[in-house]
């Protein structure tokens, strides 16, 4: 069989090397985002900062990130929105330590090169959350989950799993309040 032969033989093989691969990348983000949906708690985030197209009601953009922040606490108060946002007061000159954890050195860079993190809970160090469990995540903010089609509150309700190991969080639309 002449080269060219081989080659076509070749490129097939990885095409469909390519392809299951990516069938396989879905079902996972598939079972993941059910096991979510079904094991998630709601929270309510705190935004910290959130792309300036989000807050453009003229804006055409589908989604873009934020940064927020949130507890595992089920509680949607004016007091414990307070509390989150004395957290992100706090963010605003936040340096990690250099002995931190790897959530901590993530969400240092994360904020002093406004990058995104990923839909993955970072837990904040203790020193800022007087030992309480608060997380950092930049979860995608889809323009047709936000009353009027764009930000005009300085919250998102999440769907969070945090499971050993396993972390994962999703938006999802506003609770009637």
């Amino acid at each position: 069989m002449p080269i060219w032969g081989w080659v076509c033989i070749g490129l097939v093989v990885a095409a469909i090397a390519v392809v299951v691969l990516l069938v396989v990348i879905v079902k996972q983000h598939e079972r993941g985002q059910e096991r979510l949906k079904r094991d998630g708690e709601t929270v309510v985030a705190r935004i910290y900062f959130a792309h300036p197209c989000l807050y453009d009601p003229d804006d055409t953009s589908t989604f873009s990130a934020a940064f927020v922040v949130f507890t595992l606490d089920n509680d949607n108060s004016d007091e414990h929105l307070e509390y989150l946002k004395g957290i992100c007061d706090q963010l605003a000159d936040f340096k990690p330590s250099k002995r931190g954890d790897a959530d901590e050195q993530t969400i240092g860079k994360a904020l002093s090169q406004q990058t995104t993190v990923g839909e993955t809970p970072l837990r904040l160090p203790d020193r800022i959350t007087d030992g309480k469990d608060v997380y950092f995540a930049t979860p995608n903010v889809f323009r047709r989950m936000l009353p009027d089609d764009h930000l005009t509150l300085d919250y998102i309700y999440l769907k969070v799993l945090i499971d050993g190991d396993y972390r994962d969080l999703a938006m999802i639309e506003y609770l009637d309040e």
